[in-house]
């Protein structure tokens, strides 16, 4: 998936968006190489050129395979579904749709201490 994307960006002029997991599109250097997602391949490639955004929720519905059957299903999350995580924190913000630049909310120490004991609420990762 990762080379069909570099190859149709370097064959347009246009920007491009590729849409999948938040796990498959991570830019994140790993010692493992098998911990190496598509989007750190990407990026490689395309010399800096990629920007990963991830995305976030608290309640609502998604289809997805079940990683246990491998059957397609339809999910239903409960308002209350990521008590305890830092989804719940931004369901408090009052704003539908935001954006945050992960580096740059790493660097401040707060910030870091709280994502690294409040991880964000996953599904099928």
């Amino acid at each position: 998936m990762g080379e069909n994307a570099v190859w149709l960006k370097k064959h347009s002029d246009f920007p491009m968006s590729v849409w999948a997991h938040n796990l498959h599109i991570k830019n994140t250097e790993s010692s493992n190489v098998v911990d190496r997602a598509m989007g750190y391949h990407i990026n490689n490639k395309l010399q800096g050129g990629y920007m990963t955004v991830g995305f976030s929720f608290t309640e609502g519905s998604v289809t997805a395979v079940n990683s246990e059957t491998s059957k397609l299903g339809y999910y239903t999350f409960a308002e209350n579904t990521t008590s305890g995580f830092s989804n719940e924190l931004f369901s408090k913000l009052n704003i539908p749709n935001f954006f945050y630049r992960t580096p740059n909310v790493y660097r401040n120490t707060y910030f870091r201490e709280f994502f690294t004991n409040k991880p964000f609420y996953q599904i099928g990762a």
